[in-house]
């Protein structure tokens, strides 16, 4: 985990430089992949995805409270 969100915050850059805003960017980037996730969406370098294959589809698992707390506790923790 340690490595994705370090790559998340590495590739995923905005021009406004307010932390907040990146914040608000990334999580919002981890919510939607944890609902849909597909390799076109994906970050990650192609040999993560041969490695350890795309993650499980979460939109039907997963509330949308659950989704904010595990997106903020990610981008937070990480």
């Amino acid at each position: 985990m340690n490595l994705v969100i370090k790559r998340l915050k590495k590739v995923i850059t905005i021009s406004v430089d307010d932390e907040d805003v990146k914040e608000a960017v990334i999580t919002a980037y981890i919510k939607d992949y944890i609902k849909e996730p597909s390799i076109d969406k994906g970050l990650c370098r192609v040999g993560c995805f041969v490695q350890f294959g795309e993650m499980p589809k979460l939109s039907k698992k997963i509330s949308a409270d659950a989704l904010n707390t595990v997106s903020t506790w990610v981008y937070e923790t990480f």
